[in-house]
């Protein structure tokens, strides 16, 4: 009863390379390297650093222009927050329950929450 074609059936797993799987860059680690630096030359280093960066503001803190569509959307921004503290700030905290309270009682049973017990 031979196959017909090659005569033997070779094993799939003849041609496969023994061994664990290995990744791309998973074996090799870095060696962290010591510097050793005298505390007058770090201090020296820090005050030159300091003196440069006085000078010029770093460039993250630059912010670019903005457009007018955006000076705008963050005017309205402003002015929707303020709105809201004033609102938040007219009712005391018995009101907004007993307006809570008030809403809960409109609402049919069905929309009422099943009590969940711990035992």
């Amino acid at each position: 009863m031979a196959k017909s074609g090659s005569g033997t059936a070779a094993n799939p797993r003849d041609h496969a390379i023994p061994g664990a799987l290995r990744l791309k860059g998973a074996g090799k680690k870095k060696s962290k390297k010591s510097k050793k630096v005298d505390a007058a030359a770090a201090g020296a280093a820090v005050d030159a650093s300091a003196k440069t960066k006085s000078s010029s503001p770093p460039p993250a803190l630059i912010e670019p222009e903005k457009t007018p569509a955006e000076l705008e959307y963050e005017a309205t921004m402003r002015e929707r927050r303020s709105q809201k503290i004033e609102q938040m700030a007219s009712k005391s905290h018995r009101e907004r329950v007993a307006e809570f309270n008030a809403k809960l009682e409109k609402l049919t049973e069905h929309n009422d929450l099943l009590r969940i017990s711990g035992s």
